[in-house]
């Protein structure tokens, strides 16, 4: 599957996130597929810090129900694919 064959998501974070909502949110993501492919990916240039999920389709919408649900003032607004690949990509397996 290709980056491009996700639905991506930019997340923005309320200002008073608990540590409580975040293990909660965290949480939403052990009951996915074995099959169901995550992407945490996170930009850090100058203009500040941008967080996006990409997910496959299948398990957007039950995924982005439980982020809801952990953090309701969590904005999750689809976007398109990032075409730029600057940084290095980090790697996390089980």
């Amino acid at each position: 599957m290709k980056q491009t064959d996700l639905a991506w998501f930019q997340l923005k974070f309320p200002h008073d996130l608990s540590q409580d909502a975040v293990l909660a949110a965290l949480s939403a993501f052990s009951g996915v597929s074995y099959n169901t492919r995550l992407i945490f990916d996170l930009l850090a240039t100058k203009h500040g810090i941008e967080h996006r999920l990409a997910v496959s389709p299948t398990a957007a919408e039950t995924l982005l129900g439980s982020l809801r649900a952990a953090i309701p003032s969590l904005r999750l607004d689809q976007i398109e694919p990032p075409t730029s690949r600057h940084g290095r990509p980090a790697l996390w397996h089980r």
